[in-house]
């Protein structure tokens, strides 16, 4: 940690209901973390936004933009500059599905629980299964909870399928409500592949067998003796055959206890705080280094942005002339301030062109939603653009020689 911390001027909008900025900057596992090496300012004028799906605010902000989602949805690409997310890590992506912000996963990864969670795991599990859900839209679980019901039932203590008074709504009401049991119903909303929540977390928690569905490529996270997979059954119903033997089992029943959560080398043995720390320095210092500099371009933006264009972001002189969208390119360029040189006079000329054919606040709105979020800088590439020249090839198309400033 830092003793003299740079500030970080960041604004917050777009998660989900009841986050208050500046209480959330207090306890929010990322910003706690990023509150290690910066002094966090909240701002109206950020050096970096932070935001999640709920919304669509970030939209009004022209800064280095970070999406973080636990959701199986995300914005277009041009939104964001860096993610959080249950997809995989790459140069824009860390992996860091939903679970990992939530309270005791460190604990749970090194398997060394304080006091409080090692008595839920330790409590007898004398009653059957749990159902905990408030979502009524995921038909799968319900589908399977009401089959389950026909063997035993099922305790379920929020809204969907509720058949006993209600839990509270806090994460350790959840926990001191599913110690009591030998299995839980552990299904996401959605199934995708990765797309994995704290629903399979929570049992291994307190002890309960997770009863899992949702990302089809489970066992390359938990461990396959330690939960039963839906995914590894033909239906439903022998799902539950299986539940059923393990029910009836006790030795069957405690090795599916006894068998580690994860195994080394999984997905979750490799999340790394490190890792998390090192790429939120990355975009803080990206951030701070555009408060005096020209935005940051990829290196390899020839041929690459014609894939950023929503048909209904373009209009018509555009969305059917190929030509007129490189143009629209190089006047985009232009519009960062950049020195642009151009080999002819066919590109000067094309480029009164489409500023006639366009009015300043299409342009603006374009290069803001698409351009702006698309050219960004990664990680891997570090260099602010020095000069921008421009070229008509003899095909047609238009090539950019970008110069660099030495670092």
């Amino acid at each position: 940690m830092l003793l003299n911390k740079p500030t970080l001027k960041i604004a917050i909008t777009d998660y989900w209901d009841g986050v208050i900025p500046e209480q959330f900057i207090t306890y929010n596992y990322l910003f706690v973390l990023l509150a290690k090496n910066y002094s966090l300012e909240l701002s109206d004028d950020p050096d970096v936004l932070f935001f999640s799906v709920f919304g669509e605010e970030h939209k009004k902000y022209n800064c280095l933009k970070v999406l973080y989602t636990g959701e199986n949805r995300k914005p277009p690409s041009w939104e964001y500059d860096f993610s959080f997310s249950f997809a995989e890590t790459d140069e824009v992506n860390l992996c860091l599905p939903l679970f990992v912000i939530y309270p005791y996963f460190w604990e749970f990864k090194t398997q060394n629980y304080n006091k409080e969670i090692a008595l839920l795991r330790k409590y007898p599990k004398n009653d059957f299964c749990n159902f905990i859900y408030s979502n009524d839209n995921a038909k799968e679980r319900k589908e399977f909870c009401l089959k389950l019901m026909r063997y035993k039932q099922v305790a379920c203590p929020s809204k969907v399928l509720n058949n006993m008074p209600n839990i509270g709504m806090s994460g350790m009401d959840k926990l001191n409500f599913m110690k009591n049991y030998k299995f839980s119903i552990a299904f996401e909303n959605e199934s995708n592949v990765n797309y994995t929540t704290e629903k399979i977390y929570h049992p291994f928690l307190v002890g309960s067998i997770p009863i899992y569905w949702g990302n089809p490529d489970i066992s390359k996270w938990f461990n396959p003796a330690s939960f039963i997979n839906c995914h590894d059954y033909y239906n439903f119903e022998e799902v539950i055959e299986k539940i059923i033997e393990i029910d009836n089992n006790d030795a069957l029943y405690q090795s599916y206890l006894n068998a580690p959560p994860f195994l080394k080398g999984s997905k979750v043995d490799l999340i790394s705080e490190e890792d998390i720390i090192e790429r939120l320095d990355l975009i803080a210092k990206i951030a701070l280094t555009r408060k005096n500099q020209p935005p940051i371009l990829r290196k390899d933006i020839s041929n690459k942005f014609l894939d950023i264009f929503s048909p209904e972001l373009v209009n018509p002189f555009f969305a059917n002339n190929l030509q007129n969208l490189r143009w629209l390119l190089t006047i985009s360029l232009a519009a960062w301030n950049y020195s642009i040189n151009y080999n002819n006079s066919e590109l000067n000329n094309a480029v009164d062109e489409c500023k006639q054919a366009m009015s300043a606040e299409f342009i603006n709105d374009l290069i803001i939603k698409c351009i702006g979020r698309k050219l960004m800088l990664y990680p891997k590439d570090q260099h602010l653009i020095k000069n921008i020249n421009v070229s008509l090839e003899p095909n047609g198309h238009i090539s950019f020689l970008v110069e660099y400033l030495e670092n």
